[in-house]
């Protein structure tokens, strides 16, 4: 994959994602207004838990996905590697289901610190064992440059589940039960398509020896890729216990809103970096290439993140009722966590070159302990700042230690970091300077944050931190590249 091709996957995984959690975005006002703070507050710990459980479920096929897929390709295995990875998705997902459903009963329901039915368990086991194992056939597209596959069937998706939670919540007013019923059958027609599809083209079947390659590389990343989420999950239930569903509810939605980055730039950007990197390991020019990928990923983010909080003022007051406007500072803080992932998924790519796995995994294990006895200490007596400064040690830890092992692997590529602490540091300011001015006219706000924004912008090029060449370079097209 060519610098043309790496910018043009970004372009399109963005329509598609974008379109994909638009739903989910667009989904947050009918939430909002319908259920209350509280009820929004228990919906999102349910939602942020399934996340959870779908990494388990997933068994570490996803990233295996992503690694294999060009080997598999040349070998000719894809009907193989896709019925296996699909047999081992249902087998793990069916037997953390009973695991859920008939031997932790009690000990989940509890856990949630309010009264919730054992239907309400059945649904959320049933729309995270559906969502997995669609999110692992869809990857399948992505990991083999099949974009357009994976932007229509993420176009089909979002616009059916969009469609149900809708006539689930608006028309028949089912509550939460209703929302999770919508979830399950929007990703269940979402799996049979793509099943449907692939086992017309490839003829779907299953391989022992696929299974353990897939496993043995995937299992250790399980660690690492549930560790934010166990980290997250925790905070919330903790949030829950020591304060209430109401401060779930704002820091839900804050959470939601920053979302709107994510889908708009950071996840497409991390869906085409790591198949770029695998795929590109010979090519001579990889080293320049990745600094300007580095570059472009650092100076877009800043740009895209300043421009988010400018609007956060006006916007937020049209997705939630005025009971969720503390969720303004809350976003503010949340945002450059948002970075700070995207940059070590990128170190973190930079281990997996050399199947060093484990090493994310033990990292990822460590972390989430100390992160775990923080969450407990800190969220009891600060609440939501306390979840926040977990969520900021956890990051950023994380992505020293991956930084440090990562130029043990590829010492050869050398990060501009003056870049990257000026663009926090601007953010910082600018935030400041927002907060400062949140109440005053519309006009004034606008035109004095814009100001701002542009200083900031000339500052970087007086600095030479960003220069009119650099931007050339990031935007330039080289098919030769």
């Amino acid at each position: 994959m060519s610098l043309k091709k790496f910018k043009e996957s970004i372009i399109l995984y963005s329509s598609g994602t974008i379109v994909s959690r638009l739903s989910s975005f667009l989904l947050v006002p009918l939430y909002t207004h319908i259920l209350s703070v509280e009820e929004y507050g228990l919906l999102s710990t349910l939602l942020i838990s399934s996340q959870l459980l779908i990494t388990i479920i997933d068994f570490g096929v996803m990233p295996s996905i992503i690694r294999m897929t060009p080997e598999i390709i040349t070998s000719n295995k894809e009907g193989k590697f896709l019925g296996t990875v699909l047999t081992i998705n249902i087998i793990s997902g069916l037997i953390l289901s009973i695991i859920i459903l008939f031997f932790f009963q009690s000990l989940i329901i509890s856990s949630f610190n309010t009264n919730i039915s054992f239907s309400t368990l059945i649904l959320f086991c049933l729309m995270s064992f559906t969502q997995a194992v669609g999110l692992n056939l869809i990857t399948y597209f992505r990991a083999s440059e099949q974009n357009k596959k994976f932007t229509f069937y993420s176009i089909i998706s979002t616009f059916t589940l969009l469609l149900l939670n809708i006539i689930a919540l608006y028309f028949f007013k089912l509550g939460i039960n209703g929302i999770l019923l919508a979830n399950t059958i929007s990703y269940l027609i979402f799996a049979v398509m793509i099943s449907f599809k692939l086992n017309t083209q490839y003829s779907l079947s299953f391989d022992l020896l696929i299974a353990f390659r897939t496993l043995k590389y995937g299992v250790p990343l399980i660690f690492t890729r549930s560790s934010d989420l166990v980290v997250a999950t925790t905070g919330v239930y903790f949030l829950g216990m020591y304060t209430d569903f109401k401060s779930v509810g704002l820091y839900s939605l804050a959470l939601k809103y920053c979302a709107v980055l994510q889908v708009l730039f950071l996840l497409p950007f991390q869906l085409t970096f790591e198949p770029y990197l695998f795929n590109n390991l010979k090519d001579e020019n990889l080293i320049e290439n990745l600094r300007k990928i580095i570059n472009f990923f650092i100076l877009i983010f800043l740009l895209l993140a300043t421009a988010l909080i400018i609007v956060t003022r006006d916007f937020i007051t049209v997705i939630a009722p005025k009971e969720y406007s503390d969720s303004y500072i809350l976003i503010i803080y949340i945002l450059p966590i948002y970075a700070i992932q995207g940059l070590q998924h990128i170190f973190q790519s930079f281990i997996h070159i050399k199947k060093k796995t484990y090493i994310t995994g033990i990292l990822s294990v460590i972390i989430s302990i100390i992160s775990l006895i923080l969450n407990y200490l800190l969220i009891k007596e600060f609440g939501i700042g306390g979840i926040l400064s977990v969520k900021y040690f956890n990051e950023v830890f994380f992505l020293i230690l991956l930084s440090y092992f990562s130029y043990k692997f590829f010492n050869n590529l050398k990060i501009n970091l003056s870049t990257i602490l000026l663009s926090f540091l601007s953010y910082v300011v600018f935030s400041f300077i927002l907060v400062k001015i949140i109440h005053f006219s519309t006009f004034k706000y606008y035109l004095i944050s814009s100001f701002i924004m542009t200083i900031i912008l000339a500052y970087f090029f007086i600095t030479k931190q960003i220069s009119y060449n650099q931007l050339k370079n990031l935007l330039k097209v080289k098919e030769n590249t």
